[in-house]
């Protein structure tokens, strides 16, 4: 948590390894379900909030060293990856539903 004169900010990214056996092409498709289920319960999450990537379309942000580790070695095993966009982009009450629709080991930094 950081905190500035008279303001208080939480500010975290979640990333999701999914399992060998999970594409791009199924996690985004998961991806959009959770997007409607947000919608649904008045959360905000859109496609434009996450990226969904592999080696072949390698995205970051603000890493530190043990995450960009974790990444990195995920990447090198052909895992497709989740991750948001912006900070807090993922609504924290979809965290779990995200982490088990997709198998998924969940990587939080912040």
């Amino acid at each position: 948590m950081r905190s500035r004169i008279g303001f208080i900010s939480n500010s975290s990214t979640s990333s999701f390894i999914c399992p060998s056996d999970v594409s791009v092409e199924k996690a985004t498709e998961i991806m959009k379900k959770i997007c409607k289920v947000a919608e649904m319960f008045d959360l905000e999450l859109c496609e434009n909030d996450y990226a969904v990537f592999t080696a072949d379309d390698t995205y970051g942000m603000g890493w530190d060293e043990w995450y960009k580790s974790e990444i990195e070695q995920a990447v090198k095993e052909g895992r497709t990856i989740v991750e948001e966009i912006t900070s807090n982009a993922f609504p924290w009450s979809l965290l779990d539903l995200i982490e088990s629709a997709l198998w998924a080991r969940r990587l939080h930094f912040g």
